[in-house]
């Protein structure tokens, strides 16, 4: 479908000249990711004091500062690093740091439960969420047109904080679950949180930049939301501490909970109303045709 629509839309190649895949930036971000999130995965099997985990663990540390480093003075870096200096492109990924891990913490410690709990199937555990869906598509566009004309912050605040509020009343779950007591109040006021948010955190995001650097801009915030959730995930097991009971289970709530709120803290504290913003990096060179 994409190569049918380069053809038909008759897109054509064109580059900066002596622009060069940064390979040194994507081997340093791969060990730094993976090391951390392998450390965080198998401590529970080998320990902390474990060769297995301390090694990768500290390998991964230093390679995400050498990450950080090497974007600082490559020519041609995988992530410039001068578009954090855009406020509310900086602020706008912090909150989309906290809020996906929270959504991914969340969402799978849940899910987890209503199986092993209140004996769901997979299907109708995830069924469990289904309001998060309607929600999400009868809302977005709505609270999306409200953030064009009023600006993104409110929505960016109080959403991530009904979010919050509405893993908080999962905490009602407990040995015996009632889904219209326990489950459904907490999943209608996260999904309206949810609905609230995502679209005002992605127009706050992508305006902050210019038309230029949208794609870099776009796939920055699309990298970071999934490295927040990998690490996210990987972290559970250091909440729960062993066996998922309900102790564990209510833990990894409030830590989900907080992350919610911590998301709309950063965007009341760092986002601003687009209008007028000019982007602090300053748009690359035009382009020019790559020689055919």
């Amino acid at each position: 479908m994409t190569l049918y629509l380069l053809v038909i839309l008759k897109q054509k190649d064109i580059r900066r000249e002596g622009v060069s895949i940064d390979v040194p930036g994507a081997i340093l971000g791969i060990t730094g990711l993976g090391g951390p999130v392998f450390a965080l995965i198998e401590q529970g099997t080998y320990g902390w004091a474990s060769p297995v985990i301390f090694v990768p663990f500290v390998v991964g540390i230093l390679s995400l500062a050498a990450f950080i480093w090497w974007q600082a003075k490559a020519k041609a870096p995988m992530l410039p690093l001068g578009l954090f200096a855009i406020r509310n492109f900086s602020a706008g990924n912090i909150a989309t740091t906290f809020v996906y891990a929270a959504l991914n913490i969340g969402g799978f410690i849940t899910v987890v439960l209503l199986q092993q709990v209140a004996g769901l199937s997979a299907t109708l555990a995830a069924l469990a969420f289904l309001p998060e869906t309607i929600e999400s598509i009868g809302l977005s566009t709505y609270f999306g047109a409200l953030s064009g004309k009023y600006g993104p912050r409110v929505f960016m605040t109080v959403g991530p904080t009904l979010a919050g509020i509405g893993y908080l009343l999962f905490l009602r779950i407990g040995e015996n679950v009632n889904y219209s007591w326990d489950v459904l109040p907490g999943v209608l006021v996260f999904s309206l949180g949810l609905a609230m948010t995502v679209a005002p955190l992605t127009a706050a995001i992508l305006g902050s930049v210019s038309q230029s650097q949208s794609g870099i801009g776009s796939a920055t915030n699309n990298a970071i939301s999934r490295v927040a959730g990998l690490i996210g995930i990987a972290m559970i097991g250091v909440i729960v501490g062993g066996t998922l009971d309900t102790a564990g289970f209510h833990r990894v709530l409030v830590v989900t909970a907080v992350l919610f709120f911590l998301g709309g803290a950063v965007s009341f504290v760092g986002i601003r109303k687009q209008g007028g913003l000019v982007p602090a990096v300053a748009p690359p060179p035009e382009p020019t045709a790559a020689p055919s």
